[in-house]
C-alpha cells in the first residue's frame, strides 16, 4: 500500500487527536484518582458525626445530578463503545456534540466519584471519539476517511485510561471495527501511542508493579491442563455474568418507581458497601491490589467479596449513568483468579506464592470471557501492569477462553449494548442511508464501471467525488483510487453490509 500525501495528512492529524484527547482524558483520569484517595479518608468510621451525615447526602445528589444530565443527552448514558460504533457507522450525529463531551466528563466524574462501579475507559473513549469527529470538520476531512480519525480518537481516549497504546488500538479493531482496515489500524496507533507516552509521562507509578508474580512450579503437562481448566472456569463465568448484566439492567427499566427514590436506593447501597470496603467502589482497584499480595483471605469470605462486587457492578450498570465496564470486569476477573488458585492450593496444585500470576491471568480471562476480544485481552493485561512474562499464559488462557465462550455463543457485551442503543435510536433515523467509501488502490473498486461493477442487492451509487467535483454515477465513468463513492444501503441492513462495502474499497 502506497501512501500519498492526503494520507500523511490523515496520520499528522491522527497524532494530534492522541494529544488532544489525553489532554482531556488525563485530567479525567487524575481527579477520578484523587477521589479514590478522597474516599478512603471520607470512609473512615471516626470522622466527625456531620461528615458521616453528609457523605450519603452528597452521593445522593451527585446520583441526582448525572440523572438529570444524562436525561437531557441520552446519547451520554453509559459505555462510550455503543455511542462511538455508531458515529463510526453513521447510526447518529451529535447535535450538540459539547453538550455531550460535558456531560461525559463531569458526569463520568460524578458517577464514578459517588462510588459506582464504572470504568473511566468508558467516557474516555466516547471523549476521544468526540474529538476525533471535531478534528476531521475542521480540517474538511473527506467523509470517507472521517471514520479513521474517529477511530483513532477513541483508541486514544481507552489509551490515555489504561496507558496502554497497542492494546487501544487492537482492541478498536476488534471491537469496532471487525475487520482490517490499514489506515484504521495506523491512525489508531499513532494517536495511542501519542495518548500513551503523556500518560506515562503524568502517571509514571504503575501500582500494578506491586502485585508479586511468580508461576507455579508445574511440568508443561500439568500446567497446560490448569490452563485449560481455568478458561473452562472463565467461560462459563462470562456467560453468566453477561446474562446478569442484561437481565439486572432490564429489571432496574421495569421497576415501577420514581427515578428518585430508585436512586436513592442506588446511593444508599453504594454508601453502605463503601463504608466497609472503601477500595471496592468507584470502580477502583485498590481492593483487587491489596488482594493480589494477601494470603489471609478465606476461599468463602472472597466468594462473598465476588459476589458482592459482582453485584454492586450490574447495578451500576443498570443505573446506565456515563462510565464503562472494562475496569470492574477486570476486577472482578482478577478476584476470581484469586479464587481459582486458592482451589489449587486446596488441591494441592499449587502454592500461596502464585496467587499474583493468577490474579493477572484471571484480569485477562475475565476481560475476554465477556466482551470477545482474545487479542486485546491478553495485550492489554501486559501493557497496563508491565507484567510482560505473563505474555504466554494470559495468551494460552486468553485462546482458550474465547473457543469456549464461541461454544457457550456468548455474545460480545458491545455488540449487546450496541443493539440496546440502536432499539432506543431506531425512529431517529431514515429507512434509506448513505455510506461513504474511499477507493484504494487495486481494490476491487479500482478501474470498475456500472457494467463490470456488481454491488449487493438494494445498494445503489448516487455520487462519485473527484478533485472537488461531483459525478453522477453515469455509464462510461469509471472508478479511480482516490474517488470517494455515496452508496445509498437500506438503513436496516448496514451492520451487515458494511463490512463487505468496505473490503471492495480496500486493498
Amino acid at each position: 500500500m502506497q501512501f500519498k500525501r492526503y494520507d500523511t495528512k490523515l496520520f499528522f492529524l491522527a497524532i494530534l487527536i492522541g494529544v488532544i484527547t489525553a489532554g482531556v482524558c488525563l485530567p479525567f483520569r487524575f481527579v477520578l484518582s484523587e477521589i479514590g484517595h478522597l474516599r478512603e479518608w471520607y470512609f473512615q468510621s471516626k470522622q466527625p458525626w456531620y461528615i458521616q451525615v453528609a457523605i450519603p447526602i452528597a452521593i445522593y445528589i451527585l446520583m441526582l445530578l448525572v440523572h438529570l444530565m444524562v436525561r437531557k443527552f441520552p446519547l451520554s448514558q453509559g459505555s462510550g463503545m455503543p455511542q462511538t460504533k455508531a458515529l463510526l457507522n453513521g447510526r447518529l450525529q451529535y447535535n450538540t456534540p459539547w453538550q455531550s463531551f460535558f456531560v461525559k466528563f463531569f458526569g463520568g466524574i460524578m458517577s464514578i466519584g459517588s462510588g459506582l462501579s464504572l470504568g473511566r475507559e468508558g467516557s474516555s473513549v466516547q471523549m476521544g471519539s468526540l474529538v476525533g469527529d471535531w478534528i476531521t470538520k475542521i480540517f474538511h476531512v473527506s467523509t470517507g476517511r472521517r471514520k479513521h480519525l474517529i477511530a483513532a480518537g477513541a483508541g486514544a481516549g481507552i489509551s490515555a485510561a489504561f496507558t496502554a497504546p497497542l492494546a487501544s488500538s487492537i482492541l478498536i479493531l476488534e471491537s469496532l471495527e471487525k475487520f482490517y482496515m490499514p489506515f484504521t489500524a495506523i491512525t489508531t496507533l499513532l494517536a495511542g501511542l501519542a495518548a500513551g507516552v503523556l500518560a506515562i509521562f503524568f502517571f509514571p507509578n504503575d501500582i500494578y508493579h506491586s502485585i508479586m508474580v511468580k508461576a507455579p512450579d508445574l511440568n508443561l503437562l500439568t500446567l497446560l491442563m490448569v490452563f485449560a481448566a481455568m478458561a473452562t472456569f472463565f467461560s462459563l463465568f462470562g456467560k453468566l455474568f453477561s446474562f446478569l448484566l442484561i437481565r439486572g439492567r432490564e429489571y432496574y427499566m421495569k421497576v415501577k418507581m420514581k427515578p428518585f427514590i430508585k436512586i436513592f436506593f442506588v446511593a444508599g447501597i453504594t454508601y453502605l458497601i463503601g463504608l466497609y470496603f472503601p477500595t471496592l467502589v468507584g470502580g477502583d482497584q485498590g481492593f483487587l491490589i491489596s488482594e493480589s499480595n494477601s494470603t489471609q483471605t478465606s476461599i468463602f469470605v472472597l466468594l462473598g467479596v465476588i459476589l458482592l462486587i459482582t453485584s454492586f457492578t450490574i447495578l451500576s450498570n443498570s443505573v446506565q449513568f456515563p462510565g464503562g465496564i472494562f475496569l470492574p470486569m477486570m476486577t472482578v476477573g482478577g478476584l476470581s483468579g484469586k479464587f481459582f488458585c486458592l482451589i489449587l492450593i486446596e488441591l494441592d496444585i499449587v502454592t500461596i506464592s502464585s496467587i499474583g500470576y493468577f490474579v493477572l491471568i484471571g484480569m485477562s480471562a475475565g476481560f475476554i470471557s465477556v466482551f470477545r476480544t482474545p487479542l486485546t485481552g491478553f495485550i492489554l493485561i501486559s501493557e497496563m501492569t508491565g507484567h510482560y512474562e505473563l505474555f504466554f499464559p494470559t495468551l494460552a488462557v486468553g485462546i482458550l477462553t474465547y473457543y469456549f465462550t464461541e461454544l457457550l455463543k456468548v455474545e460480545p457485551m458491545d455488540d449487546i449494548l450496541y443493539r440496546l442503543m440502536l432499539q432506543n435510536i431506531s425512529g431517529d433515523y431514515p429507512k434509506r442511508m448513505i455510506v461513504n467509501l474511499d477507493v484504494e488502490e487495486n481494490s476491487y473498486l479500482d478501474g470498475k464501471t456500472p457494467a463490470t461493477l456488481q454491488l449487493p442487492s438494494r445498494c445503489i451509487i448516487v455520487a462519485l467525488y473527484r478533485d472537488n467535483s461531483v459525478y453522477r454515477f453515469v455509464e462510461g465513468v469509471s472508478i479511480k483510487p482516490g474517488d470517494q463513492l455515496d452508496i445509498e444501503i437500506d438503513s436496516q441492513d448496514l451492520e451487515k453490509i458494511y463490512q463487505p462495502l468496505a473490503s471492495m474499497a480496500f486493498s
